[in-house]
């Protein structure tokens, strides 16, 4: 069913020009754009004066990046996959190292600053959540991964979110701050 779904999915490449220029941009600028996006974002919101919501937010979404792209590496290291592109002998849009497919390091990225976010900031994250889905979707439409590499990628991403905000680093982090501005008013 995966090789199915790839085929499916691949298959729309290079069939409407405006579709793969919406992919390309998704693979080639989307994780540019997750980053310039998440900073003013958070400069947003400490203008906002919400500096407390907003530090322990995106430390858990830096934490819950950092920690998905690690396992994510270390996953590669462990186990090999032919890239789609390497199975099939496609012509590829944009071309792409051999590394192996499994699983996909934009896509977990994406989803864990995506879920970090959505956890705090409900209607931000839907958007965030609906950008991750669709640079998960450019990597398969591109030929780069298999439909499993990505829907795996994005659960790899919301546990190891969900596990971070169930250890409460926030709370953790605002109590930090908190403790923080407690001895900087008493000094």
């Amino acid at each position: 069913m995966d090789h199915q779904l790839f085929h499916w999915l691949h298959g729309f490449s290079n069939q409407y020009d405006w579709l793969d220029a919406v992919m390309m941009a998704m693979t080639e600028h989307g994780p540019t754009f997750f980053a310039l996006s998440l900073v003013v974002v958070f400069i947003y919101h400490l203008v906002k004066n919400h500096w407390q919501n907003t530090f322990a937010t995106f430390t858990v979404a830096g934490l819950s990046m950092g920690a998905t792209v690690g396992i994510g590496f270390l996953i590669k290291e462990l186990y090999y996959r032919d890239r789609p592109f390497i199975t099939y002998e496609l012509e590829l849009l944009i071309t792409h190292n051999e590394a192996s497919s499994f699983p996909s390091n934009h896509t977990l990225a994406a989803f864990a600053i995506a879920f970090a976010i959505f956890y705090v900031y409900r209607k931000l994250g839907v958007a965030y959540l609906v950008l991750a889905a669709l640079m998960g979707l450019s990597r398969i439409y591109l030929g780069h991964h298999y439909p499993v590499d990505v829907i795996s990628a994005a659960v790899i991403a919301v546990v190891v979110a969900s596990v971070l905000l169930k250890v409460r680093y926030e709370e953790t982090i605002l109590r930090f701050l908190e403790k923080m501005k407690a001895s900087r008013d008493s000094a």
